[in-house]
C-alpha cells in the first residue's frame, strides 16, 4: 500500500514539474544532522517549491524507513551492500573520543584503545553504526570497558558527557560544538565511519530523489575535493 501512495504521490509530482510548478516533498533520514543539511540547502534552493522532511536516526532504522517508503533517502553511517539499495558515497569520519573538562584525560591529545579497558563509556543506542565499530575494534584488541551507558539521541549524548557520566565515543564532528567537552583521537585505531546516501534502486529515477543525489556528489567534492573528509578535519 505504501508503495502504490509513494507511486501516486512520484505521478503528481512529475506532473507538476512538467507544468514549472517544481513542488513535492521530499522525506530524508540521516544518522545525523551535520552532513545532510548543506545537501538540502542545495535542493531548496534549486527547488524552491519542494517541502523537505528530516528524520534523524540510526542506520538501522534509516534503512528500514526507506524499505517502508516512509522516506525517500537516508544518509547512513556505512554502505548496505545490498541490491535492492542505490548507495552514493560521501566521504568517511574516524571515531573520537570526548570527555568533560574535568576529566584526568582532559589535558591529552590522544589515546590508545587499549586504554578504554574497564573505562565506563557512553555509546549509542543497538542499531547504531558507531555502536557496532566501536564493539567491534575492543573486541579484536581484547579491550572490555567496565560498563556502557546508552543514549539514543545527540543532545543527550552529550550533556551525558558533559556532566561526567563517562567517556563518549562518536563519529568525529558528530555533535555541537561544547566548551565543556575536550576532543581526543586514537592514536593506535583508524577506525573509520564510511557515510553513503541510500535510496530504493527503484525508485533512483524519481526527480527529487534524483536531484538530491546529484547535490551529494558535488556538497561532498567541495569537502576536500575528493569526496573525502579531511584526516585532521576538526
Amino acid at each position: 500500500t505504501e508503495r502504490l501512495f509513494t507511486m501516486s504521490d512520484e505521478t503528481i509530482e512529475l506532473l507538476e514539474a512538467a507544468s514549472g510548478l517544481g513542488t513535492g516533498h521530499l522525506r530524508v533520514s540521516a544518522v545525523g544532522p551535520f552532513d545532510v543539511i548543506p545537501v538540502i540547502g542545495s535542493v531548496v534552493e534549486a527547488n524552491p517549491g519542494i517541502r523537505v522532511s528530516l528524520t534523524i536516526c540510526n542506520s538501522q532504522e534509516a534503512l528500514h524507513s526507506l524499505m517502508e517508503f516512509r522516506s525517500d533517502v537516508a544518509m547512513l553511517a556505512s554502505d548496505p551492500i545490498d541490491r535492492r539499495f542505490h548507495t552514493v558515497p560521501f566521504g568517511s569520519r574516524p571515531l573520537v573520543l570526548y570527555v568533560n573538562r574535568h576529566h584526568p584525560w582532559a589535558q591529552r591529545r590522544w589515546v590508545r584503545l587499549k586504554d578504554l579497558h574497564r573505562r565506563a563509556l557512553i555509546v549509542r543506542e543497538a542499531g547504531s553504526q558507531t555502536r557496532l565499530l566501536l564493539e567491534q575494534a575492543c573486541t579484536e584488541a581484547g579491550v572490555a570497558p567496565r560498563q556502557h551507558i546508552e543514549v539514543n539521541n545527540r543532545d543527550a549524548f552529550r550533556e551525558a558527557v558533559a556532566q561526567g557520566l563517562g567517556i563518549g565515543v562518536v563519529g568525529d564532528r558528530g555533535i555541537v560544538p561544547d566548551s565543556r567537552l575536550h576532543r581526543i583521537v586514537f592514536r593506535d585505531a583508524d577506525i573509520r565511519m564510511d557515510r553513503h546516501l541510500a535510496c530504493l534502486r527503484e525508485r533512483r529515477e524519481s526527480r527529487l530523489i534524483r536531484s538530491f543525489l546529484e547535490f551529494v556528489r558535488t556538497v561532498a567534492e567541495q569537502l576536500d575535493g575528493t569526496g573525502s573528509w579531511p584526516q585532521g578535519a576538526p
